[in-house]
């Protein structure tokens, strides 16, 4: 917990609030709103709260069980508007991956709140005709891993 606690505060410490400037207006949004409207959230910047799953290497997407369709998002590509939040939320992984003796394949799930744009992106390794949605991140405003030890 007090890695959490750590990596919380490390969030906040480098958050564009931290700067002095303040951070654009959100659009709260779910993903279970985002797959049903997608021509509506295609290049918008919202926020979501949601289930987030990793194993470090292979995927790593946001998922709402309350979808009837078990929707998810991606995780998208770099983007210039990320800012340090999203460095310190990957670190945090690492080193979370690190303590637990894992740190090539490591699955990690928690609940976390994102802000990033909606994009979409064609092609998956098994499936390359397949167009999905997908968010950039541009901040984290906060999570919380869940420890399976």
């Amino acid at each position: 917990m007090t890695l959490v606690a750590s990596l919380l505060f490390a969030l906040a410490a480098s958050g564009p609030s931290s700067q002095g400037v303040a951070a654009p207006a959100d659009t709260p949004a779910t993903i279970c709103d985002i797959q049903a409207n997608k021509s509506q959230y295609l290049g918008k910047v919202v926020t979501v709260t949601a289930h987030y799953s990793t194993d470090s290497s292979h995927y790593e997407y946001l998922k709402d069980a309350s979808c009837s369709n078990g929707a998810i998002l991606d995780i998208g590509f770099k983007v210039p508007e990320r800012d340090a939040s999203v460095e310190a939320f990957e670190e945090g992984q690492r080193n979370l991956c690190k303590e637990r003796g894992t740190p090539y394949l490591c699955i990690l799930e928690g609940t976390v709140t994102v802000r990033g744009e909606i994009a979409q992106t064609t092609g998956a390794h098994l499936q390359p005709d397949v167009t999905y949605l997908i968010i950039n991140l541009h901040s984290v405003r906060s999570f919380h891993f869940v420890d399976e030890r």
